[in-house]
């Protein structure tokens, strides 16, 4: 998920968070990826399963990070009526 925003966002100095456009299309990419992942690990067994279920954790817990540091950022930067835009 990390790997994905950071490619498709292009960040730049000064700039702590994706456009409108950038989110849509990491949704895009990453929302048919994981269910086909999730999908996956109910027809499998073992190993096969619980690696495509790590996948679906690792790259849910990446978004989440860069979530996580987009609202701390809005935070620091105004306060909560920020984060609230």
């Amino acid at each position: 998920a990390v790997a994905v925003i950071v490619t498709i966002g292009n960040p730049t100095e000064g700039a702590s968070r994706a456009s409108l456009e950038t989110w849509i299309l990491v949704a895009a990419v990453l929302g048919p990826a994981l269910a086909l992942c999730l999908v996956a690990s109910r027809g499998w067994s073992g190993q096969a399963s619980a690696m495509s279920m790590a996948v679906v954790s690792g790259a849910l817990w990446g978004l989440f990070a860069v979530l996580t540091k987009t609202v701390v950022h809005r935070l620091d930067v105004t306060s909560l009526a920020g984060v609230l835009e």
